[in-house]
């Protein structure tokens, strides 16, 4: 592969938030230098982390805590310790959390979405579902102003 299309394939991992740099980096054989130059010199479009990738980072990292602990108990008694047993409830009480809570900033996120969408056919509905939201998320969020 040719210097260009190692950088074009960067590029669109970057973009797509396919892979991380250090990834990028060691598959395509590049230095961190030249791949910070291409992406100042070329302004490529990196996209800010959002809440989901966040999340599902920390949950797949909670659960390979989890899997890991497992094997090693598995691999010793069988049992648990006292220590370990807390922190495999800890970790499994993180990933319960995680999996079913649902973030303000996802809630107004999908919101707004839907009101765009919404506005589109019907200006009148959308600015009564408008309220409507509003009123939900209020509701929802204690102390907590809505922006919508």
């Amino acid at each position: 592969m040719n210097i260009k299309d190692k950088k074009e394939l960067a590029r669109l991992l970057i973009e797509t938030r396919s892979c991380s740099d250090e990834h990028i980096i060691e598959k395509l054989g590049l230095t961190n230098q030249q791949l910070s130059e291409w992406k100042e010199k070329e302004q490529w479009k990196i996209p800010q982390k959002t809440l989901l990738s966040e999340r599902g980072g920390q949950l797949l990292s909670f659960y390979r805590q989890l899997t890991t602990l497992n094997a090693s108990v598995e691999n010793g008694l069988g049992f648990p310790t006292e220590k370990e047993a807390m922190v495999q409830r800890r970790l499994a009480a993180s990933i319960t959390h995680l999996e079913t809570e649902v973030h303000i900033g996802t809630v107004i996120k999908v919101a707004m979405d839907f009101l765009l969408y919404i506005r589109k056919e019907d200006v009148e509905e959308a600015q009564r579902l408008t309220l409507v939201f509003d009123d939900y998320i209020k509701q929802n969020t204690p102390g907590k102003r809505s922006t919508l």
